[in-house]
């Protein structure tokens, strides 16, 4: 796990290959331990440490997700782009406080983070949950002055696209009442 923190890529990609292939995901050890090195100074590391995390974990560990949801801010694009997959399948679904920090991050000015997290919202939340498309349809009408408004716009329309792939009636209507005959 220390070596998920190297400073060269091969040996943190062989470390994380390692911890994959040879530790139990049910090992008691691991996951304090990444933990622990979450917010790594390196980016390169912190995204090994992602994907560890992802693997040792089974939605069980409320840290793993407080932990995940701490990435969604991070400063390195990548890695906010890579948070709300990892929360994703790490089974984490319905948690309020999860899926408006995911909806956060479609205003981000990245287009990596806004399309992983539109992929995401599905996954974090199901059909019941009726707050998600809602905070969708406002966010596709923000005031917010240009380049935000284009950002979230197109953030949540990715997301409302997602979320329509899974046959959600609800969100094919909020797509048709939002297309104006000109």
């Amino acid at each position: 796990v220390r070596r998920l923190c190297d400073e060269h890529p091969p040996v943190r990609r062989c470390a994380l290959r390692t911890l994959q292939e040879v530790v139990p995901q049910s090992c008691d050890v691991v996951l304090p331990l990444l933990l622990s090195r979450t917010g790594a100074a390196n980016a390169e590391s912190r995204l090994d440490v992602l994907s560890a995390l992802q693997h040792f974990d089974g939605g069980a560990d409320p840290r793993v997700a407080k932990a995940l949801v701490a990435r969604l801010n991070d400063a390195e694009a990548r890695v906010r782009a890579k948070a709300p997959g990892c929360l994703a399948n790490c089974g984490v679904r319905n948690e309020d406080q999860v899926v408006m920090k995911v909806l956060e991050r479609l205003e981000d000015v990245d287009f990596h983070v806004r399309l992983a997290a539109a992929e995401a919202l599905p996954s974090l939340a199901d059909r019941q949950n009726h707050k998600v498309l809602p905070c969708l349809a406002q966010l596709c009408r923000n005031h917010r002055p240009p380049p935000q408004r284009e950002n979230l716009m197109e953030g949540a329309c990715l997301a409302i696209a997602k979320w329509c792939c899974r046959g959600d009636v609800e969100g094919i209507d909020l797509i048709g009442g939002g297309i104006h005959a000109e």
